[in-house]
């Protein structure tokens, strides 16, 4: 695994705000989301955007073909399809893509940094099960279930938290207002009672920054690429990790 990213502290961004809206159901979920003004929910699209289409993801164009991600839009290397949309268009992002994914993980949280009506970035996250993740982020891979279940010790239906997505605009990243939000996210999940947290990530400084702010918090923690995960970019596995309340 790689070092975590050192900060210079002269380039940490401290004057920003964390607005924190938790829910209980799915329909709370959605409701929370649409009394969100329409400026913060298209920021959040840029910034979701913005993330996931640069670096590690480059998540820039979707194949028509096999729906991978891909981050050119000549050939696709997973079916060799050369018929590609756009990664995240924005309206979907608005109206069906954010309302599902908070109301997918509940009770749950959303948590945006901001300066005055600036976004500069978001984190979710909510309760699952090994189960229902599978379903809901891994397209019902069995092998990767088994993995899972296999390593960490969970039964298919044991509660835990899941960190869902975190994205910061890109010229905020790497100066702790990812750190922030993920160690709020934390203590509320803490707060919820959650005994386990868990994640899957392809970016390892952030993994790393993961198992610091969980050890810290009382956690132990166990990260891997679960067999039957084959996705990857630049040669980088998607790391699934697990913590639990000691």
């Amino acid at each position: 695994m790689e070092k975590e990213v050192k900060i210079n502290p002269e380039s940490i961004v401290t004057n920003f705000r964390v607005e924190k809206f938790t829910y209980w159901t799915p329909d709370e979920a959605e409701s929370i989301y649409k009394l969100l003004p329409d400026s913060d929910k298209y920021q959040m699209a840029d910034v979701y955007k913005e993330a996931f289409g640069g670096s590690p993801w480059y998540e820039r164009f979707k194949c028509v073909g096999c729906k991978e991600f891909t981050a050119t839009d000549d050939i696709c290397s997973n079916c060799e399809k050369t018929i590609f949309e756009e990664a995240y268009p924005t309206q979907q992002l608005v109206q069906e893509y954010f309302p599902k994914m908070l109301s997918k993980f509940t009770p749950g949280v959303l948590l945006t940094a901001k300066t005055g009506a600036e976004t500069l970035g978001f984190c979710t996250g909510g309760f699952t099960t090994p189960k229902e993740l599978i379903v809901k982020k891994y397209r019902g891979n069995t092998q990767i279930l088994r993995s899972i279940l296999l390593r960490s010790g969970l039964n298919p239906n044991d509660p835990m938290f899941y960190d869902n997505e975190t994205c910061i605009r890109s010229d905020k990243q790497k100066k702790g207002v990812g750190g922030k939000l993920s160690q709020v996210r934390v203590d509320i999940a803490t707060e919820l009672g959650a005994g386990v947290i868990c994640g899957r990530t392809i970016n390892l400084p952030w993994l790393s920054l993961k198992e610091n702010q969980l050890r810290e918090g009382g956690y132990d923690f166990l990260s891997f690429v679960p067999e039957g995960d084959r996705y990857e970019v630049n040669g980088v596995g998607r790391y699934f990790f697990i913590a639990r309340k000691i």
